[in-house]
């Protein structure tokens, strides 16, 4: 999110602690350790170049959870289970 917000692509109106304090830990909403399993994972990953999606992808596998992404490479090459209704 805070990538996001200061690439430009959203803003919030509000600041991004205050989004974090206030909306993102919302009763539906996990986070996650990273670990060097996804790490390893993402390394054999090679639908993109772009490592922060590697490294989401290979976590999303790891968890055995679908992603929600509207990423066009990630819905192109479908690399793990893909939710998005």
């Amino acid at each position: 999110m805070s990538l996001l917000v200061k690439l430009g692509k959203i803003r919030l109106t509000v600041s991004i602690q205050d989004y974090i304090d206030q909306r993102f830990f919302a009763q539906g909403l996990h986070t996650t350790d990273l670990l060097a399993e996804d790490v390893a994972l993402s390394h054999q990953l090679h639908f993109t170049s772009d490592p922060w999606d590697t490294m989401i992808v290979a976590t999303a596998l790891r968890l055995d959870c679908p992603l929600i992404t509207k990423d066009a490479v990630i819905h192109r090459e479908e690399p793990c289970s893909i939710y998005w209704g």
